[in-house]
Order: structure tokens, then C-alpha cells, then sequence
């Protein structure tokens, strides 16, 4: 279409912290986040289309540096704040209604009504707009009220880190460095640790001026226990609403903390098989013939091998690797390559011990 107009550039638009996709939060990570107007894939469509049209060939997301509520002041200021209200972030299209076309509860929800609230122009996102209200409104399901509290604890977390914490914390930043045309990576890596602080600042002060607000009512406990103003008080899931005992979890001791956290389903671990542990038989086959289809210079194509383990076997949720904010197997290369390459020898060692796995 660009060339059709004689152009040699196109542009995404989408707010920084949204298109960076550092983990914000449990619920939002590997297939689950948004990974279309990333940095490395957006510096990849460039490059490829600088190969089919033989010439240079931009693609830009000029909001790359802006967070949400940035990207309202814009539209705000250009006289188009009215707007805002007729367009929809909502990822649960399935619940849409003429008067409420927004869930509420998904991350492009959360995101947009924090945006909204910080921004210079709040009454343009009206909160009858939505079936949950993100303050006050009580979050019924478990993955629903994790999101607000992670989303909350991420934003608090990172106000308060410099930049070197930040890309020790996040390991999907090493993605971003090496695709800012014009910018060198420690300027990169700033630019990242400034755009967070903002983003937590603009969330937090939301917070605080809602906790002003609502005083009474969270002293006198009159509001839902899973809503954003009680989980940011709390600081945690509020009492009552973990999950039931059942054979798939198992008690975290971690600083006393007796609750109970599940195991993940189906994931094989990136430990070596001991007493008391079984091999995920299947996960471990999957690994390997990804493994074998490559032949023995897999090691070389650590990106292909990456990307079809992506579609053929389920991540391994190692402690490690969620620490590093790996959401997939791409974030475990680019954060912890010895490491990936470690579990996965071991799982192709698994299978040449265990010939008849998986038949």
C-alpha cells in the first residue's frame, strides 16, 4: 500500500509500555502479549521490506516512547478528546455491548483505564463504560484480581529501580537494545527506565488520589476486598480468595509464606529428574525431536529451534526464568542462553536414556 502512494515508510502506533512488553504481570506474557509493535519486530518488517522493494524501507512506531496516558494527552490536545470513548481496547469482543463495549478486567482494559485516569483528560473514558469499574469495581475470578495486583505491583516496583535494575530485573529488555535505529544501547536502555518511571508514577498517582478518595470506606472495609484500591492497600490477594487445596499444588516456604502456589500444568522442569519427581514424558519427546530435526549442529539455530519448540512443546516455567521475565522460549535465548542450551541437552539426554518414552 506504502508503495502504491510512493511511500517508503509505514507506522504502528502503540503506547511504549505496551509495545515494549516487559511482563507486567503473570497473565501477560509469551502468546498472551502483544508483540506487534515490539521493537525487534518492528526493526525486523523494516528489514524485510527493504529486501522485497530493494531499497531502504522504514517502519516507525512513533509512540514508542510515550505511555498510555501520553498517548491520551496527545489525541486530548489536538481538540479530539471526545473521541476516546467511541474507540475500544477491550480483547473480550465476545462481551461487548453498545453501552458497555469494554470487560474491564483484561490487561488492554486495566491498561486503558489507568491510562485514561492519569491522563489530562479522564471525563473523555467515561467508567459506565465498563462492565468492571477499575477502582471500586469487584474482580470475581482469581486470574481476573492476580492481573490488577500484578499490574499495580509492577508499576510500584519499577518507579523506584535505576536502569541497571531494570535490565537485570527484566531480561526481555536485551530484546529492545539493538533495535532503536539512531540510539546506542545504553541510551536505549535509558530511555526504557524513564519511560517506566513515568508509567509509575501516572499509575501510582492514580492510586494514591483514589486511596484519598475512598478513606472511609477502606477504613471501614466497605469496599470489594478485589477491587484496585483494597489490592493496592493489601499489597497482596486479600484473605479468602486463594485457591482451594487440590493434588496440583504444593505449599511455597519462601519467607514464611505457607499459601499455596499451583505447580504448573503440563511444564517440565528445568532440574534434572530426582526422587520424588516425575519427567514430563511427553514435554521431554516434544524437546527432542524439535531437537533431532535440526541434527546435531542445533546449538547453531538457536532462534529456529526457539521458534518451533514455540508451536511444539510447552515452556518450561523454571523459578529462573520467570525471575527473568521469560515468558517463552525467544525471552529464555535472549536473557539465558547457556542456560536454555543446558535444558535443553538435558532432555535430549532424557529421551537417548529412555528409548521406549512416549510410544
Amino acid at each position: 500500500m506504502a508503495r502504491v502512494f510512493g511511500l517508503k515508510r509505514f507506522r504502528f502506533y502503540e503506547n511504549g509500555v505496551v509495545g515494549l512488553n516487559l511482563p507486567i504481570s503473570e497473565q501477560v506474557v509469551g502468546t498472551r502479549a502483544t508483540r506487534t509493535t515490539h521493537p525487534q519486530v518492528v526493526s525486523g518488517f523494516a528489514e524485510l521490506f527493504s529486501l522485497v522493494t530493494e531499497e531502504s524501507f522504514a517502519v516507525e512506531n512513533p509512540f514508542l516512547w510515550l505511555t498510555k496516558a501520553g498517548v491520551v494527552d496527545l489525541i486530548g490536545d489536538a481538540g479530539c478528546s471526545h473521541l476516546i470513548q467511541h474507540s475500544v481496547s477491550c480483547m473480550h469482543t465476545h462481551e461487548q455491548t453498545v453501552d458497555q463495549p469494554h470487560c474491564g478486567r483484561c490487561s488492554q482494559c486495566v491498561s486503558r483505564r489507568f491510562g485514561t485516569l492519569a491522563s489530562r483528560y479522564p471525563l473523555s473514558d467515561p467508567d459506565n463504560l465498563y462492565r468492571v469499574e477499575l477502582l471500586t469495581g469487584e474482580r470475581l475470578k482469581e486470574k481476573d484480581f492476580t492481573l490488577v495486583e500484578s499490574f499495580i505491583r509492577f508499576a510500584t516496583d519499577i518507579g523506584s529501580m535505576n536502569v541497571s535494575q531494570v535490565v537485570e530485573r527484566y531480561g526481555e529488555v536485551g530484546r529492545v537494545l539493538r533495535h532503536i535505529p539512531g540510539l546506542s544501547a545504553d541510551e536505549v536502555a535509558e530511555r526504557i527506565g524513564e519511560l517506566h518511571r513515568r508509567h509509575s508514577r501516572e499509575v501510582t498517582r492514580v492510586l494514591d488520589e483514589a486511596i484519598g478518595v475512598y478513606a472511609t470506606e477502606i477504613r471501614e472495609r466497605r469496599l470489594p476486598l478485589t477491587c484496585a484500591i483494597m489490592l493496592a492497600v493489601s499489597g497482596s490477594h486479600p484473605e479468602g480468595t486463594q485457591p482451594e487445596s487440590s493434588d496440583n499444588q504444593t505449599p511455597s516456604r519462601s519467607n514464611g509464606d505457607s499459601r499455596r502456589t499451583k505447580k504448573p500444568s503440563g511444564a517440565a522442569t528445568s532440574e534434572p529428574s530426582s526422587r520424588g519427581r516425575r519427567a514430563d514424558v511427553e514435554g521431554n519427546v516434544k524437546i527432542a525431536d524439535v531437537l533431532k530435526s535440526f541434527g546435531n549442529d542445533w546449538r547453531k539455530h538457536l532462534a529456529e529451534v526457539c521458534e518451533a519448540l514455540e508451536h511444539k512443546a510447552t515452556f518450561i516455567r523454571t523459578r529462573k526464568w520467570k525471575q527473568l521475565g521469560c515468558g517463552d522460549w525467544s525471552d529464555v535465548l535472549a536473557a539465558d542462553q547457556e542456560g536454555l542450551v543446558k535444558a535443553l541437552q538435558h532432555r535430549l539426554d532424557w529421551v537417548a536414556k529412555h528409548p521406549g518414552a512416549g510410544v
